[in-house]
């Protein structure tokens, strides 16, 4: 038996055995998810693989979405009143 703290910091008396298979099981999830998004991406960019065209194409669509977000909130005047906060 193994003492085990996972994320939340839930302390769990388990045998290694049940640790390793919970932890693959928990990678091949992942994995999957991780392959999913990959494989959305149709075509990706020259010199680029698809992980790094999914993220740029993750991280432009945020910075777009927070930009907006911001130009909503500076016209209705409320931008100063969320920084504060």
């Amino acid at each position: 038996m193994h003492e085990w703290i996972d994320q939340d910091a839930v302390i769990y008396d388990l045998p290694t055995e049940e640790i390793i298979e919970s932890s693959c099981r928990d990678n091949r999830i992942l994995n999957k998810k991780l392959n999913e998004l990959i494989m959305a991406v149709e075509s990706k960019y020259p010199n680029e693989s698809r992980h790094e065209t999914a993220l740029r194409y993750i991280r432009e669509r945020e910075s777009k979405s927070l930009t907006a977000g911001k130009d909503i909130l500076k016209k209705k005047g409320v931008e100063n009143e969320i920084q504060s906060k």
